[in-house]
């Protein structure tokens, strides 16, 4: 609920959508069992994006960073690279609805109601 969060927890969110693009496309190209490819680009790349949102605080929200890894990983990696088309823009448009007019629109409106209703 602070509305100068909303940023940099869309630039996470936006990154873990990129994130998730990169990810499949590291397994679709690795030689290995499908399980060890997933468990080391999970590995790997996780830790590489704790690193990068935590080297990064004011820029980007670590958290929504693996949240939106993990929305894009679930949504687009049964598709493949070569099924998910323009789901990477249609999911970041998603998050940047939920994030600016769900998370600041709502939050703004319920603050005034409260302000509206606790005043009488």
């Amino acid at each position: 609920n602070r509305y100068g969060d909303a940023v940099k927890i869309f630039l996470g969110f936006a990154a873990g959508d990129i994130w998730a693009v990169l990810a499949i496309t590291v397994m679709e190209k690795m030689p290995l069992n499908p399980e060890v490819e997933l468990y080391v680009t999970l590995f790997v790349m996780g830790g590489l994006a704790v690193l990068i949102g935590e080297a990064f605080p004011k820029i980007l929200y670590t958290p929504s960073w693996l949240a939106g890894w993990a929305i894009g990983l679930t949504i687009m990696a049964p598709l493949g690279t070569a099924g998910m088309g323009t789901l990477p823009f249609e999911i970041a448009a998603a998050m940047f609805a939920g994030v600016f007019y769900v998370g600041i629109g709502v939050d703004f409106v319920q603050q005034r109601l409260k302000k509206l209703f606790h005043s009488k």
